[in-house]
């Protein structure tokens, strides 16, 4: 979607994106089975860590918040492509945020598989926060040549970003104020080692929201 951004995309580009955000999300099921089974196993087996299986449960509830985000601003994106009034004077400030936001959760992803998580993961949500107050304030700047429609619509991305930052150093209050539904009884059968599942898992996913936002 960077890259997209940055040379001026269609609503063809456009809509590629939200079907592809689309099938990201279908991934947050399976996430979600795999974060609870991984919490439930830990909480009766002598060989699991309960602490690293916590900490996978709370890093899966985080990706589904990124997941629904970046859907969000494939949908904003798309949308805003039937706005005649569009303009592409905020095309780039956008697109280095978007760039930024993909590689912010690469850095994450770099330190938890090197396993020196720690002050980093605070300074790489900083500075995505830094980032995205820095858009908000171009985006005044262009207040009065941007169509009301449009910078409402810019916002909103700010906003998102936003909550991928949050996501990222896992500091919502969402994440831990608020109950996640359990899985369907259908789907609750304990499998081989899930708390290296939903780990594996994670990464995966995170990796495809990366790559999907730098494209």
């Amino acid at each position: 979607m960077a890259e997209g951004v940055a040379e001026g995309f269609n609503q063809r580009e456009a809509g590629a994106w939200l079907s592809k955000a689309r099938l990201l999300a279908e991934e947050i099921p399976s996430l979600r089975i795999q974060s609870l089974e991984a919490k439930r196993y830990a909480r009766w087996s002598p060989l699991a860590e309960v602490d690293e299986a916590e900490a996978l449960y709370i890093q899966g509830i985080a990706i589904e918040h990124m997941i629904v985000q970046v859907r969000i601003i494939a949908r904003t994106l798309f949308d805003s492509t039937f706005d005649p009034l569009r303009k592409d004077i905020v095309n780039n400030q956008i697109a280095y945020a978007l760039a930024a936001t993909s590689n912010a959760i690469t850095e994450k992803l770099d330190l938890i598989e090197s396993e020196n998580v720690g002050p980093s993961i605070d300074n790489i949500a900083k500075d995505l926060r830094v980032i995205a107050d820095q858009l908000t304030e171009e985006l005044i700047e262009y207040d009065d040549r941007l169509p009301r429609s449009q910078f409402v619509r810019c916002i909103s991305i700010v906003s998102q970003i936003k909550v991928i930052a949050n996501s990222l150093d896992e500091s919502s209050p969402a994440l831990y104020a608020v109950s996640t539904p359990d899985e369907p009884s259908s789907a609750k059968v304990i499998s081989i080692q899930p708390v290296k599942a939903t780990s594996k898992l994670w990464k995966k996913i995170i990796r495809g929201i990366h790559l999907f936002l730098h494209r």
